[in-house]
C-alpha cells in the first residue's frame, strides 16, 4: 500500500474560505476520476494548512493513475482556481509505503 499526500499553506486568513472551497472541489473532481482522495485542514499547530491524501496499491498504480489525471485538461483548469490561494514554495508532496 502506498499513501500520497500533498500539504499546502493558505496565503493569509482572508483566503481561507476560497482555499477550503477549492480543496473540496478538487477533491471531489479527483475522486470522480477514480482516485479516491480525502482532504483535511490542520486543527492545531500551524494555521492554514490543508492536506490531501490518496491511497494506491503500489507505486505503479500511483504512477498510472496520476498520469491519467495529469492528461486531463479539466484537471488543469480546476487547478488554475488555486492560483494565489497558497504560499508559493510551501507545498510539499510525500509518498509513504505501509510497513505492515
Amino acid at each position: 500500500m502506498i499513501k500520497w499526500t500533498r500539504r499546502a499553506v493558505v496565503d493569509g486568513g482572508s483566503k481561507m474560505p476560497q482555499a477550503i472551497a477549492f480543496a473540496k472541489d478538487i477533491t471531489e473532481y479527483v475522486t470522480s476520476q477514480g482516485n479516491a482522495t480525502r482532504c483535511w485542514i490542520q486543527q492545531y499547530g500551524q494555521m492554514g494548512v490543508i492536506v490531501w491524501e490518496a491511497d494506491f496499491q503500489n507505486a505503479g498504480d500511483m504512477e498510472e493513475r496520476m498520469n491519467a489525471l495529469l492528461s486531463k485538461e479539466e484537471y488543469w483548469q480546476k487547478l488554475a482556481a488555486a492560483e494565489g490561494l497558497f504560499i508559493s514554495g510551501k507545498t510539499h508532496d510525500a509518498v509513504y509505503q505501509q510497513l505492515n
